[in-house]
């Protein structure tokens, strides 16, 4: 005997343990994640477009933008704004410290 509330046999409830499903069966799954692709793709494609039709001050960077294969420019765009993120921490963490002092 168990202190559980078990079912009787014979009268489920037909409903499935866990999280509900959010697509109705695999193509439709497979439907949804190919449109996911697509759109990424084309805003990524959107993206590259801005890109080159922006004025970049460094010359360097410019002429990797104007004349690089897509993957040379999302790579310098990659490196250009890293560069940036670290540097901008670098500022703060020396202004913070500039501060204690």
């Amino acid at each position: 005997m168990t202190l559980r509330k078990e079912p009787e046999p014979g009268s489920g409830t037909g409903k499935k343990r866990g999280r509900p499903r959010v697509w109705k069966d695999e193509a439709e799954k497979q439907r949804e994640h190919r449109a996911a692709r697509r759109a990424r793709a084309r805003l990524l494609e959107d993206l590259l477009h801005a890109v080159r039709n922006a004025h970049w001050e460094e010359p360097e960077m410019q002429a990797v933008i104007n004349h690089g294969e897509d993957a040379a420019v999302l790579q310098a765009l990659i490196a250009y704004y890293c560069a940036r993120h670290w540097m901008l921490r670098q500022t703060q963490s020396q202004a913070s410290s500039g501060r204690e002092k």
